[in-house]
């Protein structure tokens, strides 16, 4: 949630909105954040994924403790 506030909506220069939803799938519950915010790139997406694979370079501590939660 605070990231799609801080790197979603937070420098838009209009009003954006924030979508949260949840439901059991497999027994397990998924939450899903959307927001609508400028998003991130393709290419962006497998450079952070590539850090990741090495945690001692991995950009973010956010990414780096979701990465190590899964």
């Amino acid at each position: 949630m605070e990231n799609a506030i801080y790197h979603g909506i937070g420098k838009l220069e209009e009003s954006g909105y924030i979508k949260i939803s949840s439901r059991i799938e497999d027994e397990f519950l998924k939450i899903e954040v959307q927001n609508s915010g400028y998003g991130i790139t393709e290419e962006k997406i497998n450079e952070i994924c590539e850090r990741m694979r090495d945690l001692t370079t991995a950009g973010g501590v956010g990414i780096r403790n979701v990465y190590q939660r899964l």
